[in-house]
């Protein structure tokens, strides 16, 4: 597995999850989907329908009675009616499957839920609600009518979490135990159906005469998230209430889903001889997920009571319900000859040593990194500890995070220099109890001005670190680049925000990086800043915290990156003295920087930091109008904004983030820009918001070059070529590491900047190639909705083609010409 992201071996499976009274599988046809399945094809598909319905907050939301909602890869069965698009789905422990869900109307969708995933008896928590609601949160089997073709399943379903656009683990364990399954079940004399399940309510009349029993079936598939990364491969065995053992008697775990943990290629033949041949589970664990038999089984031994078998290595089972077994027959002992040394062989470690070997070798395709322990504080192989410095709520459910090197020496990490100098780049922190790692942005560092009051909350005072902080910035030794600031947003059932949350000031991080995104100043032209970037412009579209790229952006196009805030004030400082009085003289014109726009959007107005007080209600009046007053409500730019927050706060009581946003607002009035949109509110971005962003943008641009000049294009005959500035060719990059490309390379001068881009893609002779550059910036539903959805490919993120609001507005007006659409 990759560095930090190890099998747990150790950890203790049984009891871990909450149990199910359902299992609904979507029938995808893919392996692989985005990380909220209900994202995918930008939220149309059956999982999103369903989760609106019955997830939280939905009409049919009841606590007490668990529904997961997965995608699986099994492939939908073929409607006779081609036409309509329709989707399939397995239900489990009901062991039903229904063929076809048409997408064209939500009744199919309300009918499934409504006849047959709804209770038919509800939990004694619910007595105290009204006769009306208790009726609507339980089963009506009228709705069952109105799904055709819904048929009893009889095939041995194996399912393995294989959802590596969730978890790196999953995605390489899935396919390993998939193809492991498909080997060796024929060998245990289940035949393997491959396909769509066969539509049968038309066939003919069968033929008479004598018919060969048919073979056990059994279907294997990929399944998304099922929790637990940490314990790849998890591997859920459904075996159907029909199923009989070798002798023709009822399988001891029929109507069973039994749930195993921490699965190998080499525990595969022994899983299936134990399990699906024998019925033998593993002991001191508890029930499993099951259906009720309907009649009880006739024998001896009833579908709550069945044998035990000792468990492989490293493979325990993990169950759906916490419910003892109850009677429980006791296991055999070792003379017993249904567990003989024989019966037992298949589960030794050296059965499948080549199916070993192939995870291994799929594994280590993975550890591509160079090892890069040469002393820097961070790299991208291994996690390095940092050190919790502050810790600042900026809001009811946001967070600053603020980490230093726990073993730096105050010379500060080159990398991270050069990350900055790059401009978009992000670091892994890792979750070292689930064993998962996230991406997060780094914010800017903060101004050396404003040091004092954006780092002297109470945690910080109380930790110990406030002082240090102080003396390397005066002192020169380590500055803003030693610290790196997290804005963080807890999500409810969130596995990453939820651990950060509970974290302190002097609490140990683990980060990994960093990891280099687009090279914004080669791809808008020259450095970005300077002549190279003047006359052009970006524009931001930030979701929630979504913002921290585009300050990321703006650091590094008006500041210039590597510290350059720093560096700026203190050489206005040695030439002006005290005061802020000289700030624009050391730095370029405004004409000479690109104009960056932010439309930032959040759900709650606390959200929208560095917003004045008087701009909610300048949102909910209405701000269209002309070009130039676009930016001035709600803006936060202007001196005003500033004086009616403080009649509400004081200085330092003012989130950092605030602050730092407008202090660049005042150090670049011209070029730096922020909107806010709040959905309590009722202000969403929109069309005419983007475009009228766009026409403000270009439109500040080119009277700040005194010139009425278009913005600046690509050459046609370069178009389709250029990796840097052709739409078509950045729809099939591998990924948005553009230092590693050819002709990036990532070389840059002695002051960080880029060389001029190698392309020819400039309309004038002497013009560096450039485009206008819209990025898109947050959650992958607010991805989606505005510019299209991601595609995972070869393991990475290829920017696909541009749909959605912004892509609709590229088809079908002349506004966004010669702007280039990033998604981050």
């Amino acid at each position: 597995m990759p560095e930090g992201l190890e099998i747990d071996k150790k950890g203790k499976l049984n009891g871990l999850i909450s149990s199910y009274a359902e299992q609904v599988l979507v029938c995808t046809g893919k392996s692989d989907w985005t990380s909220r399945i209900e994202e995918d094809d930008s939220g149309d598909n059956l999982a999103a329908d369903l989760k609106e319905l019955i997830g939280r907050g939905g009409v049919y939301s009841d606590p007490f009675h668990n529904i997961s909602v997965l995608n699986a890869s099994f492939p939908s069965s073929i409607s006779t009616r081609p036409e309509v698009q329709s989707t399939s789905a397995y239900l489990l422990p009901s062991f039903k499957y229904v063929p076809f869900l048409p997408r064209v109307s939500f009744d199919s969708v309300q009918a499934l839920v409504r006849g047959y995933l709804l209770p038919e008896k509800l939990h004694p928590m619910h007595d105290g609600l009204s006769p009306i609601h208790r009726d609507r949160l339980l089963r009506k089997p009228a709705y069952q009518h109105l799904l055709h073709g819904v048929r009893d399943v009889t095939d041995v379903l194996v399912l393995i979490c294989g959802h590596g656009g969730r978890d790196m683990r999953c995605g390489i364990m899935g396919p390993v135990l998939q193809k492991e399954f498909e080997d060796k079940l024929p060998q245990a004399g289940l035949d393997v159906a491959h396909g769509p399940v066969l539509n049968e309510s038309g066939s003919a009349t069968p033929l008479p005469g004598t018919v060969e029993k048919p073979l056990r079936t059994a279907r294997v598939a990929q399944i998304s998230h099922i929790g637990g990364h940490k314990f790849a491969g998890n591997v859920i065995i459904y075996l159907p209430p029909t199923l009989k053992d070798a002798a023709g008697n009822p399988h001891l775990l029929a109507g069973h889903g039994i749930w195993y943990g921490r699965i190998e290629p080499r525990h595969v033949e022994g899983l299936i001889h134990e399990t699906i041949v024998n019925g033998n589970s593993f002991p001191a664990l508890r029930s499993v997920q099951r259906r009720e038999p309907q009649p009880p089984l006739v024998g001896p031994i009833g579908r709550q009571q069945r044998a035990l078998c000792p468990p492989p290595p490293s493979a325990s089972r993990r169950d759906f319900s916490s419910s003892p077994i109850s009677p429980q027959v006791e296991p055999p002992k070792p003379q017993d000859a249904q567990h003989s040394g024989k019966k037992r062989s298949s589960l030794s470690p050296a059965v499948v040593v080549v199916s070993g070997s192939i995870l291994a070798a799929v594994a280590a395709s993975l550890l591509w990194w160079p090892n890069s322990d040469d002393g820097d504080v961070i790299n991208k192989s291994t996690f390095r500890a940092f050190t919790i410095t502050s810790k600042e709520q900026v809001s009811p459910t946001a967070f600053l995070l603020a980490v230093r090197s726990s073993s730096n020496d105050g010379g500060g990490s080159a990398r991270i220099r050069q990350a900055w100098a790059h401009g978009l780049w992000s670091v892994e922190i890792k979750q070292p109890q689930l064993q998962i790692a996230r991406h997060y942005t780094p914010l800017p560092p903060l101004p050396s001005s404003s040091s004092p009051t954006s780092t002297s909350t109470t945690t910080e005072r109380e930790s110990g670190h406030h002082n240090d902080h102080h003396l390397n910035e005066r002192s020169g030794t380590g500055g803003d680049d030693d610290e790196l600031r997290f804005l963080i947003r807890k999500m409810d059932g969130g596995e990453m925000s939820s651990y950060l949350s509970r974290l302190r000031v002097g609490d140990a991080v683990w980060l990994r990086g960093p990891h280099l995104g687009f090279d914004v100043a080669r791809r808008l032209g020259g450095d970005g800043g300077g002549d190279g970037g003047g006359g052009r412009s970006v524009v931001f579209l930030a979701g929630g915290t979504g913002v921290a790229p585009a300050l990321q952006v703006a650091h590094r196009l008006l500041d210039g990156g590597g510290g350059g805030v720093r560096g700026n004030i203190d050489e206005q400082r040695g030439q002006d003295g005290e005061g802020e009085g000289g700030h624009e003289h050391d730095t370029p014109a405004a004409a000479d920087r690109p104009v960056i726009s932010i439309l930032w959007a959040n759900r709650r107005g606390v959200d929208a930091l560095g917003r004045p007080a008087a701009a909610a209600a300048a949102s909910r009046a209405g701000w269209w109008g002309s070009l130039g007053g676009f930016w001035k409500q709600g803006s936060g730019g202007g001196s005003g904004g500033d004086e009616s927050d403080k009649t509400t706060m004081t200085e330092e009581e003012v989130p950092s983030l605030s602050r730092q946003i407008r202090e660049m607002q005042k150090r670049y009035p011209d070029n730096f820009r922020v909107r806010y949109f709040v959905d309590e509110e009722k202000s969403f971005i929109g069309a005419e918001d983007v475009i009228a962003a766009v026409a403000a943008a270009t439109g500040a641009a080119r009277i700040q070059k005194e010139a009425a000049v278009p913005p600046k294009r690509l050459a046609p005959a370069a178009a389709e070529a250029c990796p840097w500035h052709s739409a078509a060719a950045l729809e099939t990059l591998p990924n948005d590491d553009d230092a590693s490309r050819s002709g990036g390379g990532g070389e840059r001068g002695d002051d960080g900047t880029s060389p001029p881009c190698p392309c020819s893609c400039g309309t004038a002779p002497g013009e560096q190639a450039g485009m206008n550059l819209l990025f898109v910036s947050g959650p992958d539903g607010f991805i989606e909705a505005y510019a299209g959805p991601k595609k995972w490919h070869t393991g990475g993120e290829m920017q696909s083609p541009v749909r959605g609001l912004v892509g609709r507005l590229k088809d079908r007006r002349g506004e966004l010409d010669g702007w280039l659409v990033l998604k981050l």
